[in-house]
């Protein structure tokens, strides 16, 4: 049993035309239960970039996303091992959004390397993220920008794991540098036995969704690719799908730069045909054809700094001289308990992809910044609420008690409203922000609101009162309330 992958990348006519390199980026590494790269792993994880067109650097920035998604991610399957967690089980979606959002934040922090070298700005390297982690029993995607992951499982109809999400203007999309990445950051988890995966990026959109108010997957597209890879080695498959995605067919429907990545778990393997001997026992016979061999690696699964793909055409290529530096995860991310593994073999250029075992599960706090605004915003109300109604702030001169009241009650009324609205407001915030476990309970994440604002609404009454009292002894004047 084992996962068959490709991953291909082809420059778009428009970028043809204005010389521009291609700026999607696709690679994937299979791996075992213990992290280790293997060609026969049951574990595979892809990544999917597209860079943002009027971004200098975005086809660097693009694939130095994907090789941190990769090593930060096999870096967690090592920890999980080192651990003894067992990765039978499927994660929750909480937990994969904590673990998703710590391959962001790297990336990020890798994107500040690299601008730093160019002397530019980490915008220049802007591009969108997509990444798959599949097990045998689960999978686990995330989805920054614009793109599409569609799988299929055993006798099951396609999946479109999250619809298109388009900005206000055309070719608008969020991209991992944005300040609000992780708020934008959709993430599913799948369970049950996976056999079919296709991510790529909005440049095959219009060819392989049926694009409505909820968008499906068109099944002849992906029936035509899951076929293939079913009965083609990973070679000729990548050098089928890279012939198809430079076809005129296919630039009749898009300009843009297009991105493949193609994943399919053989849940039964075919034993190799044992070695005919030599010489052959008859001279006249036809030695049979050697069967295609479903265990041929991905060039891209030797962990080199830079792989090569063949043949691969240099027009969709990040240059070579482009490189790809050695992840270093900052400090609070790594527990002390994780170590480098042991070094390779001085004869293998493996550093950049040994060095992803620093990283390591993420502790991602929990943010209550919505929290503390929504206490002290209603602490105000509340000081301000009550002066309103003991009469602090109107004018002492109404010599009509029913009037001053009348007066008090309406502005009362209206800060109510106000506040409502404020908290109200608040309270979306706070779902948007939450982990998909917290938003499956809203009722108590509602209570949960609720009693943090009536919470502030008391101390703030009750920080009136005793400014009410303090300001009444100094200046020696009899208090009274009235009731």
């Amino acid at each position: 049993m084992l996962w068959k992958a490709i991953a291909c990348s082809a420059k778009g006519t428009s970028h043809e035309k204005l010389g521009s390199p291609c700026q999607d980026y696709a690679d994937f590494i299979k791996v075992n239960d213990s992290g280790e790269i293997v060609n026969n792993g049951d574990i595979i994880i892809g990544a999917v970039c597209d860079g943002a067109g009027s971004c200098k650097y975005s086809d660097i920035g693009s694939k130095l996303a994907v090789k941190t998604a990769l090593q930060i991610l096999q870096g967690w399957l090592k920890w999980l091992k080192k651990e003894g967690k067992d990765l039978s089980p499927a994660i929750s979606e909480d937990y994969a959004h904590q673990v998703f959002a710590q391959v962001v934040e790297e990336v990020k922090k890798q994107f500040e390397s690299q601008a730093q070298e160019r002397h530019c700005s980490p915008k220049d390297l802007s591009c969108t993220l997509l990444v798959v982690v599949a097990t045998p029993k689960w999978l686990a995607a995330m989805q920054i920008g614009d793109g599409f992951i569609v799988i299929q499982q055993p006798d099951s109809e396609y999946q479109l794991l999250f619809q298109p999400i388009k900005g206000e203007y055309a070719n608008e999309t969020t991209f991992v540098t944005a300040s609000n990445a992780l708020e934008t950051m959709r993430v599913r988890v799948v369970t049950g036995e996976q056999q079919f995966i296709f991510a790529s990026t909005d440049g095959l959109e219009r060819i392989a969704l049926e694009i409505r108010e909820e968008s499906k997957p068109h099944p002849p597209v992906f029936d035509m690719f899951r076929e293939a890879l079913k009965i083609r080695s990973e070679n000729e498959e990548r050098i089928s799908t890279q012939e198809w995605l430079q076809s005129e067919p296919v630039n009749q429907n898009t300009d843009d730069d297009k991105t493949i990545l193609l994943c399919w778990y053989e849940s039964v393997r075919v034993p190799p045909k044992p070695p005919t001997p030599e010489p052959q026992p008859s001279a006249g016979a036809t030695p049979k054809p050697e069967p295609i061999s479903i265990f041929k690696p991905s060039v891209d699964v030797t962990p080199k700094p830079e792989p090569t793909r063949s043949p691969q055409p240099s027009a969709g290529a990040t240059p070579k001289s482009v490189a790809i530096p050695v992840i270093q995860p900052s400090a609070g991310v790594i527990p002390a308990s994780v170590k480098t593994p042991e070094p390779q073999p001085s004869g293998d250029s493996n550093s950049g992809k040994s060095s992803a075992a620093q990283a390591v599960p993420p502790a991602k706090k929990e943010d209550f910044s919505i929290e503390v605004y929504a206490f002290v915003i209603n602490v105000l109300a509340g000081i301000f609420w009550n002066s309103l109604w003991h009469d602090l702030f109107v004018d002492r001169m109404f010599q009509s008690l029913d009037l001053r009241n009348i007066i008090g009650i309406i502005l009362a009324m209206i800060l109510t409203v106000l506040i409502l609205g404020v908290d109200g407001y608040l309270y979306r915030q706070k779902i948007k922000t939450s982990s998909s476990d917290q938003r499956k309970n809203k009722l108590r994440l509602f209570i949960y609101m609720v009693i943090i604002y009536l919470g502030g609404l008391f101390v703030g009454g009750l920080v009136y009162y005793l400014i009410y009292s303090a300001l009444g002894y100094f200046s020696h004047v009899e208090i009274k309330f009235n009731r």
